[in-house]
């Protein structure tokens, strides 16, 4: 409904604007610095007061001054019963959005395209429940949509207290991201009345320039100021005090009382001062039943009807949900029209509070079997379930299977549109009816689903009774083992999952079971039987070419073990080619998340990091295209952010772990999302030598034990340890590292390239135990020479080179940097090098080490590792070599000169004019741009964005 063809109720097109000069300013002062600049943060506007102070009077001023201004206005009305998700925003943008070029999730959101049935018996998949945060994104999209067709907006909302919550909470986040998003909101609340959306409703009024208008009774004179307009005559002072006294100053009872008393001839003088006590309504509901007493209970029960059939009523409804044959109806409804009870032109109360009085007065029993009625009167009018759904949850049950399956269509339509809590109220308004016995397996695999996003644990609940009451088992297993494994209840899922697959028997079924039960032992930190499963996989995957979705499936299954037991990269790779060649699909039921991102860590881990940062980009675009932009897109975040540290990107990987771990701050503690996203970000600070940064995150989020049961990239303690190191903590670190090698152990996961805790503990111990440094670093060196990816040997090697020490030390460097020149892995080569370096200067071998350090310090600038380049710049000093060059925080890799030429060029400023300023050739500024352009990745136009020296950004 749009403010537009949404007509003002009667109540405000009659009351006239008195006492009001201050907030008609306010409101005229908002919607000017709002048209003049719409993309400026503009708070929210906010009408507070009793019942019939003015609100909707105020916020038809608001409509009126704005499309003065030339600004798009859209309107929504909130009623009894309305607070069914995103019902309010459907009000603002149905209309308008059915010009725009909608997704399908989009359409679906604003009811123009069915969402099908929650759960279909014949597809055998996981129902994949949409986030909260990608049903918002959605709306983000709509409204976006319809500012680029109307232009900046106006969002207009009557009897908020009574809108549904989920409009209210995208409405908060949408101002909450401003600026840049050219909407103002001005909402009307009664302020006595009790209802969901007081939570948001403060939150929005506690926003940076929210506007909150009290509205006040009126004064003495303004009664008798409206008084005389509408009775005609100036009220002699005793009837004026009467009147005042009787109505309290409240403006919509100021003006009915003067209405009823006119149409009775009542004049304003001194005589009438009784008699206009006799025509306010006292206690609204009390003095409303008895003028309907009086009217006859053939009115009544109109009145009835339309209070239960609310903003639906039409005097069709009205007249069968009373009872009435059309002629009676009309009659009827023209009758309280006279009484002055319902509004002229619509089918609905005049004032409503009266709805809420006739409502509250209609006994339990009656109520209940009125709202069943009109359920079904509803939907033979061509309402959907979701409307029919109103009145069922305020109906007995029945046993009725027609209820059931309105219910359940309607909790689909809650759920395809993220509002999980308002399915699963709905489906268990269901269970209540009850359903037949064939039905009740489904109506509890159905609440599992609309639970898993918000509440795993009653979800795994759900679905047990589930398998329990005969629900075909396959995808109510599987679904159940997610819900376990995100509750960080890893070991009875794979439990379950094994005993499934025992169970089983069709050779489909068991094979789905079997890949799930595998899916979940490699995430499981702590599985006991690694080895068994291995050989398992080995087995199943042996002839497969990787033809159907569960073949590739298992294919990667079958990689990522191999890849974690440390064997040579070349059978790695062969296991997930086929298990990739076909593409991979991360969403929807066919889509599998999380074989996306083990194929791509496989390929990460075995130094094909092209071909992983590939399958991650393709990955987080269909994330975001889909709006899954909660923890699957914040996980998919991190490995990419991983990705860019090992290809020596640091300030982009820094950059990317941010979002991630913005994305995951909503997230549960123990998710597994959360922990993949603050370990590669503490990572990534600890690379860039920001240690004090990273220690205070680590403090803030309580990055320490308890750590999850699943496995997370990279390891939680690895990670830790690194932090405790640079701290000085040398005993922490050690029990830390020493705590992960046991856990790897025993899981047969030995890859020193996905944990690298052996290379770790021999650098943590060099300086306190050599004999054991060396110990560890020589397995380390072992089993990565086996798993033989160049990467992972050259860094095992460079840190077994610190171990040793002396001449051996020298060689295993020497290697290293040999190794690590001939692979992406920028910030390692900078480390290896680094350390060579080192080690040459203390071996009195200068020339030598200032040659290594030059070039180690040069890549630490282009990978971003700040504090490395220092050190490799500090050390080649003490070697006797020079070096003036500095690195500037966003800028690595730089020379001054450099910074001054893209200063000047982010400014405007042509290449002939940069030439004249610096005094140098236009030739050597257009190497420095090339040079620029390179090592930053960036283009000319980009420059101005980046923060130069004494000029910040441009």
């Amino acid at each position: 409904m749009t403010a537009d063809n949404a007509g003002l109720s009667d109540s405000a097109a009659q009351t006239p604007l008195l006492d009001r000069r201050a907030e008609l300013r306010t409101i005229g002062n908002m919607l000017r610095a709002f048209a003049a600049d719409p993309s400026a943060r503009h708070g929210p506007l906010l009408l507070e007061g009793m019942s019939g102070m003015g609100k909707t009077t105020l916020l038809e001023v608001v409509r009126r001054q704005a499309a003065g201004l030339g600004l798009s206005t859209l309107g929504a009305v909130g009623f009894p019963h309305s607070d069914r998700a995103y019902l309010m925003a459907r009000q603002w943008f149905l209309d308008v959005a059915r010009e725009l070029a909608l997704t399908p999730l989009e359409r679906r959101l604003l009811g123009l395209e069915p969402p099908g049935r929650l759960v279909d018996r014949s597809v055998n998949s996981v129902f994949a429940p949409l986030e909260r945060a990608v049903v918002l994104d959605a709306w983000d999209g709509i409204a976006a949509g319809v500012v680029g067709l109307r232009g900046p907006l106006v969002l207009l909302l009557d009897d908020a207290h009574w809108a549904d919550p989920y409009s209210l909470d995208w409405l908060h986040r949408l101002i909450r991201q401003q600026p840049g998003r050219p909407l103002l909101v001005a909402l009307a609340r009664r302020t006595e009345e009790p209802s969901r959306t007081h939570r948001p409703l403060t939150e929005l009024a506690g926003l940076p320039g929210a506007v909150r208008m009290a509205l006040r009774p009126l004064t003495y004179a303004a009664v008798c100021s409206m008084a005389e307009d509408l009775l005609r005559a100036p009220p002699d002072p005793a009837f004026g005090s009467a009147l005042y006294r009787t109505t309290g100053g409240v403006p919509f009872t100021v003006v009915d009382t003067c209405r009823r008393a006119a149409a009775d001839g009542i004049r304003p003088v001194a005589g009438n001062a009784q008699l206009i006590e006799g025509y306010a309504l006292p206690g609204i509901g009390e003095g409303l039943i008895r003028l309907l007493g009086r009217l006859g209970p053939v009115h009544m029960r109109t009145a009835r009807a339309l209070a239960v059939l609310g903003p639906n009523a039409t005097p069709a409804l009205t007249g069968r949900l009373a009872g009435l044959t059309p002629d009676r109806a009309a009659g009827s409804l023209d009758r309280l029209r006279d009484a002055l009870l319902l509004a002229n032109e619509r089918t609905a109360f005049v004032h409503p509070p009266f709805a809420d009085a006739v409502y509250d007065a209609i006994p339990q029993g009656e109520r209940g079997r009125l709202h069943a009625r009109a359920a079904r009167l509803l939907v033979e009018a061509g309402h959907g379930p979701e409307v029919a759904a109103v009145h069922l949850l305020a109906a007995p049950p029945e046993g009725s299977e027609w209820a059931v399956e309105h219910l359940r269509a309607a909790a689909a339509q809650s759920l395809a549109a993220g509002a999980p809590e308002d399915a699963d109220l709905l489906l268990a308004r269901a269970q209540e009816e009850p359903p037949i016995p064939g039905l009740r397996g489904d109506l509890h695999y159905e609440r599992g689903v609309a639970t898993f996003p918000v509440d795993p644990q009653r979800s795994a609940a759900h679905l047990r009774a589930a398998l329990a009451d005969g629900r075909p088992r396959d995808a109510a297993v599987r679904l159940l083992a997610k819900a376990l494994a995100h509750e960080n209840r890893l070991p009875q899922a794979v439990g379950m999952l094994h005993q499934e697959s025992r169970r089983s028997t069709t050779s489909g079924s068991r094979r789905r079971l079997l890949a799930e039960r595998f899916l979940w032992s490699a995430f499981w930190e702590d599985a006991p039987d690694a080895a068994d499963q291995h050989r398992l996989l080995g087995k199943l995957t042996d002839r497969l070419t990787g033809d159907t979705v569960e073949h590739r499936r298992l294919l990667i299954l079958r990689a990522w073990y191999a890849t974690l037991r440390g064997d040579p990269v070349a059978g790695v790779l062969a296991a997930v080619r086929p298990g990739t060649c076909m593409g991979l699909v991360w969403t929807g039921d066919r889509g599998d998340f999380d074989c996306g991102l083990l194929a791509a860590l496989v390929y990460f881990y075995c130094g094909r990091t092209g071909r992983a940062e590939q399958i991650l980009d393709d990955g987080i675009a269909e994330l975001r295209a889909r709006r899954w932009c909660g923890g699957h897109l914040a996980l998919a975040l991190a490995l990419r952010a991983l990705v860019l540290l090992h290809t020596g990107r640091l300030a982009a990987a820094q950059a990317e772990s941010e979002r991630a771990l913005r994305i995951a701050a909503g997230l549960r503690p123990m998710a597994y999302a959360r922990w993949y996203a603050l370990s590669t970000a503490l990572s990534v600070l600890l690379a860039r030598g920001k240690s004090a940064q990273a220690a205070e995150l680590c403090a803030r989020e309580r990055f320490d034990a308890p750590f999850p049961a699943a496995v997370v990239l990279p390891t939680p303690r690895c990670v830790l340890a690194e932090l405790r190191a640079e701290q000085g903590r040398t005993a922490e670190a050690v029990k830390l590292l020493t705590e992960a090698g046991q856990r790897q152990w025993a899981r047969l996961a030995e890859n020193p390239a996905v944990y690298p805790w052996q290379s770790l503990l021999a650098q943590v111990l060099s300086g306190r135990d050599r004999a054991a440094a060396r110990d560890r670093a020589d397995e380390a060196v072992r089993r990565a020479r086996v798993f033989g990816e160049p990467a992972a040997t050259g860094e095992a090697l460079s840190r077994a080179g610190v171990a040793y020490g002396g001449m051996a030390g020298l060689r295993l460097l020497a290697e290293a940097v040999e190794l690590l020149r001939g692979t992406d892995d920028t910030y390692r080569r900078a480390q290896a090098l680094t350390e060579y370096g080192d080690a040459l200067r203390r071996a009195g071998r200068s020339a030598e080490a200032r040659k290594v350090l030059r070039e180690g310090r040069a890549t630490a600038c282009r990978a971003g590792a700040e504090k490395l380049a220092e050190r490799a710049r500090a050390a080649r000093r003490l070697a006797g070599g020079r070096d003036r060059t500095r690195i500037v925080p966003g800028l690595e890799g730089l020379t001054e000169r450099q910074c001054e030429v893209g200063a000047l060029a982010a400014a405007g400023l042509t290449n002939q004019d940069i030439a004249n300023r610096l005094v140098i050739s236009t030739h050597t500024v257009a190497k420095h741009l090339t040079t620029i352009y390179g090592l930053l990745g960036v283009t000319r136009e980009a420059l101005s964005d980046l923060p130069w020296p004494g000029l910040g950004p441009v």
